[in-house]
Parts: C-alpha cells; structure tokens; sequence
C-alpha cells in the first residue's frame, strides 16, 4: 500500500499539539485540502469514535468517514477510513529538544506489492509542499491558540 509521511518538530508541549492534532474537528485548520470535518457521535474523543469529513484534492471533492483504530494518548492517535477512499492515518507525538517532533503518515489504496515504494514515492513529490504547508499551518494554529488561552 503506497504510504506518505511528513514529519517537522514543533516548538509546542507534545500534550498540547497531541490534543489538537488527535481532535478531527481541528483538521480544517491545518490541512489546507480538508474543508469539513465532524464528529458522528457526542463520545469523547478516543477508540471507536468517527468522524466524517470533506475536501478538495487533486482537482476532485470527496468525502470520508473513519474511526479511531489506535488510540495511546499522548504519543499515537491513528484513523482508519470506514467509508470512501481507504486509507489509514496515523499521528505520532514525541518529545524533543524545542517542544514535540510530529509523524504524520498516511497508507492508501490497495497492496500494490512492488510498485508500493515506486507510487508512494512518486505521492510524496507531488505532495511534499503540501505537506509542509500543512504543517506550517498547524503551528500558526498551535500559536493562536495558545495566544486565546493566554489572551
């Protein structure tokens, strides 16, 4: 199954960039091809619960409903696609030396067998400044939250 990982450290206490990041309702503030994501159920956030989500990518809309498969708060929070493309996304919070140092990685489709590296390299060329966007844009949002707390 070809796979796609980002990582960056984040100058932010890993339990807070753990919260955000494992909350699916925050995945419009920091995935820029994310345009809604909510909750299915009022459980509290962990194993078993889904959420639903929409989004543009790759001149194409689509729409996803996955659950929380793996759930080790607050190192490793991982979502499984029930509905739409398949895919499985997993988060990975560790400290480091400035704050946090943030996994991001994401299997789709089917086991290609030995086309997998060829594919999953070619998506992370396509999808490298994506990626970094994304992840820039979840330390602007780590900071503005941080600043409403503080405010």
């Amino acid at each position: 199954m070809p796979k796609l990982s980002y990582s960056m450290e984040v100058p932010y206490p890993p339990e807070q960039v753990f919260a955000f990041v494992a909350d699916a309702e925050n995945n419009p503030r920091w995935h820029a091809h994310v345009h809604e994501t909510r909750w299915v159920d009022d459980r509290q956030i962990g194993l078993g619960r889904s959420a639903r989500q929409t989004g543009h990518l790759w001149g194409r809309d689509w729409f996803i409903e996955a659950r929380i498969v793996e759930w080790v708060p607050p190192l490793l929070v991982t979502y499984e696609t029930t509905k739409g493309p398949r895919a499985r996304t997993s988060l990975r919070v560790e400290p480091s030396d400035i704050g946090a140092h943030l996994s991001m990685t994401v299997t789709t489709g089917p086991d290609l067998g030995p086309m997998d590296q060829l594919i999953s390299r070619l998506m992370e060329r396509l999808t490298a400044a994506r990626g970094r966007g994304d992840l820039e844009r979840l330390c602007l949002a780590l900071e503005s939250e941080r600043k409403s707390v503080a405010g």
